[in-house]
């Protein structure tokens, strides 16, 4: 009426647009307005990005349900072998039985090897279009901004690169990290 327009998210099965796309033609979905729905995904968004354990915990929690998860705790254990060994050069640093050098030289092989068993992890626990955790948190570094600049496109693309889907049921949302 006032000339400005309000935008809604419609299920396909309830507008009946695309025959193809309906899966339930009796669907009783409700209609999100677009800004609604858009303040309830970037709100997730932002939370991640003020708090990267949540990241952590969500990307955690996939490698435990992956198939490759019993592969993934073994070298989880070898990393943390590796870590005890790191902590008893330093200790014998500390209590000056080593020189630096002689700690160095015994350490940096343990970081190369316990680096190696980190990107093992990664790729074990990657599926296709997932990104890992260091590029999800690279991107939630700058929402902030992204958001507060208002720029639609570049929301649009950081809602595109850490969502692969988000599941409507009425009020119940479900959103389907890539990572």
């Amino acid at each position: 009426k006032n000339g400005n327009k309000n935008y809604k998210y419609v299920c396909y099965s309830r507008s009946k647009k695309m025959k193809s796309l309906v899966k339930d033609p009796n669907c009783k979905n409700k209609n999100w307005k677009l800004s609604d729905l858009d303040d309830i995904i970037l709100g997730e968004i932002k939370k991640l990005a003020l708090d990267p354990e949540q990241v952590h915990d969500i990307y955690e929690n996939k490698i435990e349900q992956s198939d490759a998860a019993e592969d993934i705790k073994i070298l989880q254990k070898e990393i943390k072998k590796i870590d005890e060994q790191i902590s008893r050069f330093m200790d014998l640093y500390g209590i000056g039985k080593f020189t630096i050098e002689q700690v160095s030289s015994k350490v940096d092989p343990l970081n190369e090897q316990r680096d190696a068993l980190y990107r093992e992890i990664e790729y074990l626990s990657r599926t296709p279009g997932q990104i890992t955790e260091a590029e999800t948190l690279a991107i939630l570094e700058t929402v902030e901004e992204v958001i507060e600049a208002a720029d639609f496109e570049d929301v649009r693309k950081i809602i595109e690169s850490l969502i692969y889907k988000i599941e409507l049921d009425d009020d119940d949302i479900t959103i389907y990290w890539k990572f």
